[in-house]
């Protein structure tokens, strides 16, 4: 088992590596799209949900595996232990969203911190590229070109 840090800067490092490759194949896709815009922005915009939806699954894979050292309560009652619990887990919390009906205790506390901080950096580091791409793609009166 890796200690709780070392695992938090796995987690940092993967995701923004997977982040920058996703951003990497998004801007080559624009390019060879580019005669066709809103099939370059459909595409762009669909592979930036798809690597959010891949980093989500690294950090809800990562909480699933250590389980037996962390834990995640329930405000409802018993807590099922199964992966799509921890992946929605981790949705809620890279997106910051904090519904609240998980509670996380532990060790997992330091790793959901950083993981809010990595979705905040990561959605918005997505919704600047999407807006240099529409900067390309939009006129001032708002028509494709």
């Amino acid at each position: 088992m890796l200690p709780v840090f070392v695992l938090g800067l796995l987690l940092l490092g993967t995701t923004t590596l997977v982040h920058f490759e996703a951003l990497n194949v998004a801007s080559t896709l624009f390019a060879r799209l580019r005669r066709r815009p809103r099939v370059a922005v459909l595409f762009v915009v669909l592979l930036l949900i798809g690597a959010h939806l891949l980093e989500i699954t690294l950090h809800g894979g990562a909480f699933y595996l250590e389980r037996a050292r962390f834990a995640i309560s329930g405000t409802h009652g018993r807590l099922a232990d199964t992966f799509w619990t921890y992946l929605y887990f981790s949705a809620e919390t890279y997106t910051s969203l904090g519904i609240g009906d998980l509670v996380p205790g532990g060790q997992l506390r330091f790793l959901v911190g950083l993981e809010t901080l990595v979705g905040l950096l990561m959605i918005s580091w997505s919704g600047s590229f999407i807006f240099l791409v529409m900067q390309r793609v939009w006129r001032l009166d708002g028509s494709a070109r």
